[in-house]
């Protein structure tokens, strides 16, 4: 989830069929996409990824895209402050929707670091107990070589 533009589509595209574009067409509503892993242990999973358009937050169904998902994946441009200062409108929709017991696990993206390799946006306050946070390129490489990557899917799959 996050504001439009910041790089959602292109992070999901990558997790699931290791692809990139330099452009993507605005996602309208949600689209869906699956993974299927083998992890440690013979266990076979399939994630279901829920690609939530930026332009959602106030959409009257976005409750229902993110309710009962066991994970939520906040996302900005670290090139643009905003996106980084309405997360904060991204989380407390995610806490208007769950139970404080029932909460998703929870990780902050920074995208696109191809064309800036400083990050001025600092962890919030009210964003930092919630999240593991690691910034993610997914132009230069595949999420699945990443070994933070691969942390987040079994903290994930672990719940």
């Amino acid at each position: 989830m996050g504001d439009g533009a910041v790089g959602k589509t292109s992070i999901c595209m990558r997790f699931c069929d290791d692809f990139f574009a330099s452009q993507y067409k605005q996602t309208i509503g949600v689209d869906f996409m699956s993974k299927k892993l083998s992890l440690p242990g013979a266990v076979n999973v399939t994630l279901q990824i829920w690609d939530i358009g930026g332009q959602s937050l106030g959409s009257k169904m976005i409750k229902n895209y993110i309710f009962g998902a066991h994970a939520v994946i906040l996302a900005y441009d670290i090139t643009n402050f905003q996106s980084f200062q309405d997360l904060d409108d991204w989380l407390d929709l995610v806490h208007a929707t769950f139970k404080p017991d029932e909460m998703p696990y929870m990780a902050l993206f920074g995208n696109k670091g191809i064309k800036a390799r400083t990050c001025t946006c600092t962890l919030s306050l009210s964003l930092s107990p919630f999240l593991s946070h690691f910034h993610c390129s997914p132009s230069l490489q595949s999420l699945l070589t990443h070994s933070r990557g691969w942390q987040l899917i079994y903290s994930i799959c672990e719940r």
